[in-house]
């Protein structure tokens, strides 16, 4: 997946990306699918966020995909693990392994394609989609499973998709990211956090040239529940209208620091700027 130009919000899946706060934290943001939505955010699903939007990170001289946790940040991942020949293989999709550095090429080599992330080349670890290949070979397995034995030193599944349920507790979550969902009726009520990680990741853990692409908004996450993401970005949404002004279509949300506004829907960027044009309530 490239960004290097606009694309438009998807409706046909869940859409997730990166906001940061101003205090340099990054979250994830689960926009649902009924709005809104911010309009230039590329679709991708929250089971695969964290683990490879490589547009955020850099390559190493394998062409593997990372990011440089800090070391909290990884013990904290690792927290549960356990060592290969206790893990469960039947749990074989999505999960975090932290290999012996010295058998790195032949890790890289046999689980290429599989190999989705790094999360820290300092620890060795990685994010893997799949411990076997998909209708693979009997003889390939075979050499998958004796070459995790041989240079994974621990193991861990995390269940990703969790971290965006509505229940009313935060989560736990391993993780380093703030969690916020968007939901889904009503379809324009304030994001709810969802999960305040123990060692936040920040945005200079991001290379320069990649945190432009940062959706910013002037809250700081470790005090606020919940905000509206609309007051911030251009978004869109399933509904119409519930304004009509100056022959223009409003939508009415929640505010985040209380209170409801109106937002332009269908906003152009080119006639009516790049921030959102809002209406206070009390205004109208």
């Amino acid at each position: 997946m490239k960004t290097t130009k606009e694309f438009p919000a998807t409706h046909s899946m869940s859409t997730d990306w990166f906001v940061a706060d101003e205090d340099g934290n990054i979250a994830l943001f689960d926009f649902d699918e009924n709005g809104p939505v911010p309009v230039g955010v590329p679709c991708e699903s929250n089971s695969t966020l964290m683990t490879d939007e490589y547009d955020f990170g850099a390559k190493d001289s394998d062409s593997i995909d990372y990011l440089e946790l800090t070391d909290e940040q990884v013990e904290e991942i690792m927290k549960d693990a356990v060592s290969p020949d206790k893990y469960d293989t039947e749990t074989a999709y999505y999960f975090f392994v932290q290999i012996d550095n010295q058998y790195k090429k032949e890790f890289i080599e046999v689980f290429k394609g599989d190999v989705e992330f790094c999360l820290s080349h300092k620890h060795g670890i990685y994010f893997l989609s799949s411990l076997f290949e998909y209708e693979g070979l009997e003889e390939n397995q075979k050499r998958r499973l004796e070459t995790f034995y041989k240079v994974v030193k621990r193991a861990v599944y995390i269940c990703i998709d969790a971290y965006w349920d509505d229940e009313e507790e935060l989560k736990d979550w391993p993780l380093p990211f703030y969690c916020y969902k968007q939901p889904y009726d009503p379809h324009s009520g304030l994001a709810k956090r969802t999960n305040v990680p123990k060692f936040p990741f920040k945005e200079e853990q991001i290379p320069e040239n990649q945190r432009n692409k940062l959706i910013r908004i002037p809250v700081k996450f470790s005090e606020c529940t919940g905000f509206q993401i609309a007051q911030y970005a251009i978004c869109c949404w399933y509904s119409g209208g519930d304004l009509e002004h100056n022959n223009r279509d409003y939508v009415r949300v929640p505010k985040t620091e209380g209170g409801y506004c109106y937002i332009l829907k269908d906003q152009d960027k080119e006639k009516d700027g790049e921030t959102p044009v809002v209406l206070d309530e009390k205004d109208i």
